[in-house]
């Protein structure tokens, strides 16, 4: 979009071209206007001669026509997903995972958003509660709030190392978490881990490779 100005007056009283291209079609609009226009006067303008009602009222009947044909693909394959969808039930005795919403301060697992596990487990069912509802054998260490929460707590400190970059050393700490295996231990940086949990680390030495208990104790 610009403006031409400097052109002689027109006997309507304009004196300057108004160019609009439209970069879908590569074609322009020009548009006689006087340069005194105010801002009421190019939007009846641009209105008139650029989006038409004719061009407004096809718009409307196409918007409405493709949101048809969403709606009908999205019918079409939600029956196809519902032939195989069926509720899952299980009996006691039974070992399902639990979905649950994880809080460990900054980091989870060593994982930030999405890539947060959102199952532990699993755990034996006790109880057929209703119909798809179970109570289950959790560990007592374990302690769920109504909306499925709990806070991981940091265990013990398995190891540590010294992660050098160009401009510095980074010390990472080994952490195990509550109801959670070895196995499934996390590195995270030894920074983080003593602004949260600094009862761990009144004893724990910054040397490479050692391997620290709980409470700082070296093991």
């Amino acid at each position: 979009m610009d403006f031409v100005l400097g052109f002689p007056r027109t006997r309507a009283g304009n004196d300057t071209l108004w160019v609009i291209v439209d970069r879908l079609t590569k074609s322009a609009k020009f548009i006689p206007m006087n340069c005194k226009w105010d801002m009421e006067q190019l939007a009846r303008a641009y209105i008139k001669d650029v989006i038409r009602p004719d061009m407004l009222v096809q718009m409307t009947e196409q918007v409405k026509l493709i949101r048809e044909k969403i709606k009908a693909a999205q019918d079409r394959q939600k029956s196809y997903a519902d032939l195989r969808r069926r509720p899952n039930e299980f009996e006691v005795g039974d070992k399902v995972l639990l979905c649950v919403s994880l809080i460990k301060g900054v980091v989870r697992f060593g994982a930030r958003g999405k890539l947060s596990p959102c199952f532990i487990g699993p755990y034996d069912i006790v109880e057929k509660v209703g119909k798809l509802a179970y109570r289950l054998a959790l560990p007592n260490a374990l302690e769920l709030d109504e909306s499925l929460t709990y806070e991981e707590q940091l265990v013990r400190i398995l190891d540590a190392k010294v992660h050098s970059t160009r401009r510095k050393d980074i010390t990472m700490v080994k952490v195990l978490w509550s109801n959670h295996r070895s196995q499934e231990a996390t590195w995270e940086t030894e920074y983080s881990m003593r602004e949260q949990y600094p009862h761990f680390f009144s004893q724990v030495s910054k040397l490479r490779g050692r391997n620290f208990d709980k409470g700082g104790g070296r093991r």
